[in-house]
């Protein structure tokens, strides 16, 4: 059945059931087919040549480039700062051990001479092949909420913590002035169970109570870097000790001074060591050895 419908003048409409359903037809496929010859164009419009991708690609690792080394440096600041505070808060805790200990340092290592090798002024263990215990430090009352000595935080850039080598695990990375105060071996005493007192130190600005610090395995120049946990003098009674300062911060170690004021100082080759400085930046300060500064 087909209809006539006139709608506007001259104009006859055809309507039935065929022509309605051809005309949804038709405007189903006229919106597909504008639908699909735009997508077309937008895919046009996104397309990139082989040559544009690769100059986007260049220019992205350009940038990273330039990045990287700033992001690598701010880094190691925040670090090299993070480590200044740990050696402070060293600094003063040894200020009050020897508050309570009549004048006393903390002793480097009170067994150290017997060789039992359990204890330090940076813990306890219970086997000399045990990493030390931070907590079992002497220091540990005197070191705030946490109670124990803090690692620097660039440590890890430098040492192989998983060798076998590595008799020292657990010191954080700092050495103590074990020569001329955590023993009284300045005077010729080795008995590791004597430090000298506060008030026997006649330049306190100027003498080192902890630094930054490393041992080489082996005490070879080419040996795994190592946790250490004293400083060695450049010289000393008898022997030329293998140097530990461990200028790790750009040429500079983070120090700590008798006074409690803390910095990075400079350092340079030892006289007898000079391939530890070359290769692993070891050695002794820059201007003057600051460890040879106790004035007995």
């Amino acid at each position: 059945m087909v209809s006539i419908r006139k709608s506007d003048p001259g104009i006859i409409r055809f309507y039935g059931r065929n022509s309605v359903k051809d005309s949804v037809h038709c405007a189903r496929n006229t919106i597909e087919t504008n639908f699909f010859m735009k997508s077309k164009n937008k895919s046009k419009c996104l397309q990139f040549t082989l040559i544009e991708l690769l100059v986007v690609i260049a220019i992205i690792a350009i940038l990273a480039g330039m990045l990287l080394p700033a992001l690598a440096a701010a880094k190691e600041s925040g670090n090299a700062a993070r480590c200044v505070s740990n050696v402070k808060q060293l600094g003063l805790a040894t200020l009050s051990y020897t508050d309570h200990y009549n004048e006393y340092f903390v002793l480097a290592g009170e067994d150290a001479e017997a060789y039992p090798n359990k204890k330090r002024w940076c813990g306890e263990r219970d086997s000399a092949s045990d990493p030390w215990d931070p907590a079992r430090s002497p220091l540990a009352p005197f070191l705030g909420k946490e109670g124990k000595v803090k690692e620097c935080p660039s440590l890890a850039n430098f040492i192989d913590r998983e060798s076998s080598e590595n008799f020292e695990k657990g010191c954080g990375g700092y050495g103590y002035n074990y020569f001329y105060l955590g023993s009284a071996q300045w005077n010729g005493n080795r008995d590791g169970r004597i430090s000298t007192k506060l008030s026997m130190v006649r330049k306190p600005s100027k003498t080192v109570m902890f630094a930054d610090s490393v041992f080489t395995a082996n005490y070879s120049v080419n040996g795994k870097l190592i946790e250490y946990h004293v400083l060695e003098p450049e010289t000393a009674i008898g022997w030329n000790p293998t140097p530990s300062t461990h200028f790790r911060h750009k040429k500079k170690a983070n120090t700590v001074f008798v006074d409690g004021h803390a910095a990075p100082e400079t350092g340079m080759e030892s006289s007898s060591y000079v391939d530890f400085w070359i290769k692993n930046k070891i050695g002794v300060y820059g201007n003057e050895d600051y460890l040879l500064k106790f004035d007995k």
